[in-house]
């Protein structure tokens, strides 16, 4: 009884060191398919294709077209005859001081756009190279684990090799000592 027990046992013993084999093979496909890529590689600028703010100059424009309209209209009625070619000089200068103003501001939209996307690329560029180092050590460490991994079953497979060759020599000399017995009485 106590034979089957432990023939019985090795046999469980052996299913278990199988199922933990197949278990650790499995871990080690999953931690070898680990994606180890640049983490940073698709990051886009959001200030690639700044716009400018055209609504801002359009409105600037029709509010001082409009403020144009009301002073000429005041002054029509207050310089009479005396004055239209003086208005229109004033007028003039106005005008152009406001369109100016206006490409100004459109320059200015602008170059802080520019700005902003250069200092932005410069990022992504820090990113994208933090990302490749991060990316190169992920890899290095992984290679280094499943190295580590594959050595340590190769340790175990000779420690098992060695265990079962002092088993087998252990067995071979007990029955030459069991028969040198037998021999001798």
């Amino acid at each position: 009884m106590a034979y089957k027990q432990k023939a019985f046992s090795g046999f469980t013993k052996k299913n278990k060191l199988k199922k933990m084999e197949q278990n650790l093979d499995d871990l080690k496909q999953n931690y070898a398919s680990l994606p180890t890529d640049n983490v940073y590689n698709d990051m886009d600028n959001p200030y690639e294709d700044v716009l400018i703010n055209l609504k801002q100059m359009e409105s600037d424009a029709n509010e001082y077209k409009q403020n144009q309209a009301q002073i000429l209209g005041t002054l029509r009625e207050s310089s009479g005859s005396s004055g239209p070619g003086t208005l229109v000089q004033a007028l003039a200068r106005e005008n152009s001081i406001a369109s100016s103003e206006m490409v100004s501001n459109i320059g200015k939209q602008e170059e802080e756009g520019n700005k902003k996307n250069l200092e932005f690329q410069a990022m992504i560029n820090d990113k994208k190279a933090e990302g490749e180092t991060l990316a190169y050590k992920q890899n290095l460490d992984k290679q280094s684990t499943l190295l580590g991994l594959n050595q340590m079953e190769i340790a175990n497979a000779r420690e098992e090799i060695a265990r079962k060759a002092e088993s087998d020599f252990n067995l071979i000399q007990s029955g030459v000592t069991g028969a040198s017995k037998i021999i001798k009485s």
